[in-house]
């Protein structure tokens, strides 16, 4: 390999650092193994080994024998020199990641922004819009997925000591749910299936945020308002049918909440879970602890609409609501209403829901 006389000259393969080498065969500029290998001059690289191969075996004079030995010879070069260089790799960046992340708190967004590199920022923006978040994001189990084995035989005495501690894993239940009698003397018969098209979205925006959406109040929100026609404008359904595929057609024209068709199904897996509750007892448990979350999670973001962003890290700057997605900004108005309406849907719930959603 050519040294390189201008040490100033970058490599034309990273674009990064200095080079180093030049190629024997194309003459590019180079500046480590890593890159003489890489995607972009495989193609030279391996006809460059393969000549080596041909040129030595040559020598040997057609001997099977040599040939074997020269073949094993280069295949364990070529690994120990693998070997090298990612042990090098891992010695050169492990020290910098630690050192650059000591005595940070890796709760702390902002501070850990702070001390990425620019390729480190490039690449988490690109992931996000790419939606392949799901790839740094640890799994996530929903709460809803809990249910309650049927028995044949049930003791006697099993209804007054059921095990009740999925409760410590759902949303709190809201407090004063007023009741619906107050609200609405005849509920229409819409009512559950447009009910259910607010769980689709619900289940979606949860299951999108691997349930940390309260970390993300404002775009959670977004995509309950864009995913429920209901929410966003009222829209009545007449079958729990009509009521899925419209937010799921939605799913498909939003961009940046865009799922496979397995995600689709599990949504749907997901809703029927959460209309069926964690056992008959408790048959509308699932449906008031989903209704309280959006509750909550509407309020956390009205709370945050409209602040002034201006003393805020870079982190929360960028990855304000508008940052990534260009999400329009949601009037507290707008917000207020949905916060009536879930009201409405919670009092028909605590009234309705475990019998009109009785699984048999």
């Amino acid at each position: 390999m050519e040294t390189v006389e201008d040490q100033s000259k970058t490599c034309r393969i990273c674009n990064v650092t200095t080079g180093k080498y030049v190629c024997p065969r194309c003459n590019v500029v180079y500046c480590s193994l890593i890159c003489y290998r890489a995607n972009v001059h495989l193609q030279c690289s391996e006809s460059f080994y393969k000549e080596c191969i041909e040129e030595e075996l040559k020598a040997r004079n057609g001997d099977p024998k040599s040939q074997k030995e020269m073949l094993d010879i280069l295949k364990r070069v070529e690994n120990e020199e693998d070997d090298e260089s990612l042990d090098s790799d891992d010695e050169e960046m492990a020290p910098e990641l630690e050192e650059r992340l000591a005595g940070i708190s890796l709760d702390d967004a902002d501070a850990v922004w702070d001390v990425l590199t620019e390729e480190e920022r490039k690449e988490f923006v690109d992931l996000l819009q790419k939606g392949d978040v799901s790839q740094i994001v640890p799994n996530w189990t929903p709460w809803w997925k809990y249910r309650e084995e049927k028995k044949l035989i049930e003791e006697i005495t099993s209804s007054s000591t059921r095990d009740e501690t999925f409760m410590q894993n759902c949303p709190k239940l809201l407090d004063n749910i007023p009741s619906f009698d107050e609200i609405c003397k005849s509920p229409a018969a819409c009512v559950q299936f447009n009910l259910i098209n607010i769980l689709y979205a619900y289940a979606y925006v949860t299951q999108y945020f691997a349930g940390d959406h309260h970390s993300f109040a404002m775009e959670a929100v977004h995509g309950l308002v864009i995913l429920s026609c209901n929410i966003r404008s009222g829209c009545n359904y007449d079958s729990a049918e009509a009521a899925i595929e419209s937010a799921s057609s939605e799913v498909t024209n939003c961009q940046w909440l865009s799922g496979s068709k397995d995600l689709k199904n599990l949504i749907k897996a997901d809703v029927k879970e959460i209309l069926e509750g964690p056992n008959d007892t408790h048959r509308s448990f699932y449906i008031m602890s989903a209704l309280s979350d959006i509750y909550n999670l509407i309020l956390k973001a009205k709370n945050e609409a409209g602040k002034d962003i201006g003393g805020k890290s870079a982190f929360s700057k960028k990855f304000s609501d508008k940052s990534v997605f260009s999400l329009p900004a949601l009037p507290k108005a707008q917000l207020r209403t949905i916060l009536k309406k879930i009201e409405f849907y919670l009092s028909w719930s605590k009234k309705y829901a475990a019998d009109v959603f009785c699984v048999t």
